[in-house]
Formats: C-alpha cells, sequence, structure tokens
C-alpha cells in the first residue's frame, strides 16, 4: 500500500507542477497580448506629450533592485482647460542614471484615457513581445516536459512494483 502511496505522490507532484508551468506560461502569454494591443493603440492613436522627470527611486536590495521614475505631463481637458498627470515607470539602471529630475522627455497617451501613457526608455516600451511571447511558450514547453517526466516516472515505477 506504501509503494502506491509513493506512486500517488509522484503523479501528484508531476500534476502540480504541469499546472503551474503551463498556467505561468499562459498568464505570461496573455499579458504580452494585452501590452501588445496597447502599444498598437499608442502607435496610431496616441498623442505626444512633453513630460518631464520630477522623481526617481529605487525598490529592493543589491542585485535585485528595481529602479523607477515619475514623470509629469500636461493634458487637455474636455472644457478647453490643461491639467497635469503623473506616472510612474519603471527603467533599467542605464536609464535611470541618463534620466535625472528635471530631464524633459517626450511620452505618448492614449486620448481617451491619459492616464495611460509611456516614453521611450520605460522597461515598458523596452520589453520585447516577441521575447516576452517565447518565455510563456518556454514556460508552456516546460510544463509539458516536466508532465511526460513524471509520467514515464511512474509508469516505470508500476511496472516494477508487479
Amino acid at each position: 500500500m506504501s509503494n502506491l502511496c509513493f506512486v500517488g505522490t509522484i503523479g501528484a507532484i508531476g500534476l502540480l507542477a504541469v499546472i503551474i508551468f503551463c498556467g505561468w506560461g499562459m498568464l505570461s502569454l496573455q499579458s504580452v497580448k494585452t501590452e501588445q494591443e496597447l502599444r498598437d493603440k499608442l502607435a496610431y492613436h496616441g498623442i505626444r506629450a512633453a513630460a518631464e522627470i520630477v522623481s526617481q527611486r529605487t525598490a529592493g536590495g543589491r542585485g535585485s533592485a528595481s529602479h523607477y521614475v515619475t514623470y509629469r505631463y500636461e493634458v487637455p481637458t474636455p472644457d478647453g482647460s490643461k491639467t497635469l498627470l503623473t506616472r510612474e515607470a519603471e527603467v533599467s539602471l542605464g536609464n535611470y542614471f541618463a534620466l535625472p529630475v528635471g530631464t524633459q522627455i517626450d511620452t505618448h497617451y492614449l486620448p481617451d484615457d491619459p492616464k495611460v501613457s509611456r516614453f521611450r526608455g520605460s522597461l515598458q516600451e523596452a520589453d520585447s513581445p516577441s521575447g516576452l511571447r517565447a518565455s510563456g511558450y518556454r514556460a508552456i514547453a516546460v510544463g509539458i516536459g516536466i508532465g511526460i517526466f513524471f509520467a514515464l516516472v511512474t509508469i516505470t515505477v508500476l511496472q516494477h512494483l508487479k
């Protein structure tokens, strides 16, 4: 009976690994699709605006730190006045130092939702959709590979129990 419990445990671990990796891959692919749709909207309908870096911050520790800049840009309102919007974007370490407070940049925002914006140099802008998509497919492939591995291990153990 304990041998069957062992086989069941192996099978359950394999199934859990498949679910985790394949789920991770599917979520990655969905986020790529969403980001690509947003990039397309900004490319075709986005409005260019001058922006200024107003602050910087670093989060995390050594070796795993994330760097952010906060930028401010002006958009027209329906009544003809203007409003200032402030957004934060993650940037590479190089861009963190290249974009000190006071730096003028160009951003693009959506006319129907001006809070949605991107600027060249933000990690959202720099991430390659094809690279992110490949990462999602790799995660799914790893999940399938793990599933096959655990299925073969389970079959082999069951054959030895006969």
